[in-house]
């Protein structure tokens, strides 16, 4: 029987699918595994590291909301620097060198983690400003093993891309996510209290080995590949004329993934801020703003299905209009319903989400047809956060009399979903 003018093509991309999997018979089970227990773990354990070194160290320095911020700050800055490293090794390193370069770094990071408990000798001495006393302690006791775990989120997701090139690498950033989400639910809830700090930092070192031993294995396994060719696939050659992202990101782009992880970041901050100090106080609201950001991401990059930009971003000016007029709208409706505080609350919760998810929404629309450019997009996303927090923790601060954060972040929204 003859076969149609466009039979070859897809004839063709099952044989270079098939040429590479007898290539790398090794990688498509297992390693994928692998790499998805990696960075789930990876992010487990840095959201696992921050309220639990900071259960440590608040009663040595009082429990002032300057401590938790210096140590927040401490975070967000390693965080960077971790995603930094991931970048700089893939782009500028040979496979080979970086791969054992960053072995390396997992086995004296493993060494570190024996010293997760802080030593008391950091304690403070006196009415001396505790800032700088806090940064030494958070970088003699976690400073290296959070570094790495920082790094573990782009580096494998470039591992990942250099293997199965034209295949989405966002997915791992989704479970990274998940990873987060999992850590900060079950600390307050199932680990803090019913177990003690030095058994949560005995548990947290004995976890942070398995990682290490697994990520190492899967950047040996990668290493005996050496550093394969890249295959031409018609139907991905097909794919990038279609996308319409160049693959080489302009500045206007590289501005936005900075600007739309950076108001994220800054919506999460002020509404836990504006609920916390104008609707009414509650000891774990952080949790919950935290958890409905981080659900923003894995949403978003998990599958482009589940965001429609034009439904999010009428939703996000409705849910604007309606809190800021509510009052007067039920007044104009002649309806006598005053809003309580769980509702309040909930109501700002949920523009929250909103303006979050169209960030994040946006965010995952201008990532880089080139995985070449991947950690570059990281990079930008995480300098964005810390922006974010810079701006909500010392900017405004200090610029404004009173908390404007709020208001400013959904005039920002608003704008955005126009």
């Amino acid at each position: 029987m003859e076969s149609s003018p466009s039979a070859p093509a897809p004839l063709e991309v099952k044989y270079i699918k098939k040429t590479d999997s007898e290539a790398n018979p090794v990688l498509p089970g297992r390693w994928i595994a692998m790499l998805a227990i990696t960075i789930f773990t990876s992010a487990f354990l840095l959201f696992q590291v921050q309220p639990l070194i900071s259960k440590f160290i608040l009663p040595w320095f009082g429990g002032s909301p300057a401590v938790w911020t210096t140590a927040m700050l401490f975070f967000q800055c390693l965080l960077f620097a971790g995603y930094a490293y991931a970048h700089v090794v893939t782009k500028y390193l040979p496979l080979d060198r970086h791969l054992k370069l960053h072995v390396a770094l997992l086995i004296l990071s493993s060494f570190a983690a024996f010293f997760v408990a802080p030593n008391p000798a950091f304690r403070p001495e006196g009415d001396e400003n505790p800032s700088l006393r806090i940064l030494l302690l958070l970088a003699s006791c976690v400073g290296l093993p959070y570094f790495t775990l920082a790094s573990t989120g782009p580096l494998v997701s470039a591992w990942f891309a250099r293997v199965y090139d034209g295949k989405s690498p966002y997915r791992l950033y989704s479970l990274s996510n998940v990873g987060s989400f999992a850590a900060l639910v079950s600390f307050p809830y199932l680990f803090e209290p019913y177990f003690k700090l030095q058994h949560m930092g005995i548990a947290w070192t004995g976890i942070y080995l398995v990682f290490a031993l697994i990520c190492s294995m899967t950047a040996i396994q990668l290493l005996g590949l050496g550093s394969p060719a890249k295959q031409t696939d018609p139907k991905l050659d097909a794919l990038s004329k279609a996308d319409p992202v160049p693959s080489h990101p302009t500045m206007s782009q590289r501005i936005a993934c900075l600007g739309l992880p950076a108001l994220a970041s800054l919506t999460m901050i002020a509404a836990t801020d504006h609920v916390s100090h104008n609707v009414a106080p509650e000891p774990r609201l952080w949790i919950t703003t935290l958890g409905l950001y981080l659900l923003t991401f894995i949403i978003t990059f998990d599958h482009p299905r589940w965001f429609h930009s034009r439904a999010v971003s009428a939703s996000t000016f409705i849910g604007i209009f309606l809190l800021v007029t509510r009052a007067e709208l039920l007044e104009f409706l002649g309806i006598n319903w005053g809003f309580g505080v769980s509702e309040l609350r909930w109501s700002h919760m949920i523009v929250m989400f909103l303006i979050c998810f169209l960030c994040h929404g946006q965010l995952i629309r201008l990532r880089p047809a080139s995985n070449s450019y991947l950690t570059e997009f990281y990079l930008c996303i995480s300098a964005g956060g810390a922006l974010g927090g810079l701006f909500a923790s010392l900017i405004a601060t200090n610029l404004f009399d009173d908390y404007y954060e709020w208001p400013l972040c959904l005039i920002l929204g608003a704008t955005l979903s126009l």
